[in-house]
């Protein structure tokens, strides 16, 4: 959500300040597409361990370039950051909203209950 900005922000900086990967889904699923190999499914693991620069998940700090275009709105997050302690975030499931967490305990239980949001929506269809 756009009002979220600043507080993802927030999580790319103190992830870089303490020298832990960005770990940043987006990035590997560039990596994947520059190799011809996206399926749609960012689920799968082997986009995680790709070797590839722009992959955050294997490669710490930032990516060499751009892998889009950011707007107006994200560069203004970046300038203004919120002051977190938050390291994690994960999209909730039903609201396009995110669950920021502080540790990794926190963020598998917030992914956890991602995954089982997702199993439900799907069993509706």
């Amino acid at each position: 959500m756009p009002d979220e900005r600043p507080h993802m922000a927030s999580v790319f900086f103190n992830r870089l300040k303490r020298g832990i990967p960005l770990a940043s889904d987006p990035t590997f699923i560039y990596a994947a597409i520059l190799a011809g190999d996206y399926d749609g499914n960012p689920n799968q693991l082997r986009y995680r361990d790709r070797p590839s620069p722009y992959n955050t998940y294997v490669v710490s700090g930032l990516p060499p370039g751009p892998i889009a275009c950011p707007g107006r709105a994200s560069l203004e997050a970046v300038l203004h950051p919120d002051t977190t302690d938050d390291l994690y975030f994960v999209l909730n499931g039903t609201n396009g909203r995110h669950k920021f967490s502080r540790t990794a305990a926190e963020h598998d239980v917030a992914v956890e209950e991602y995954r089982r949001q997702q199993r439900e929506l799907r069993q509706k269809q």
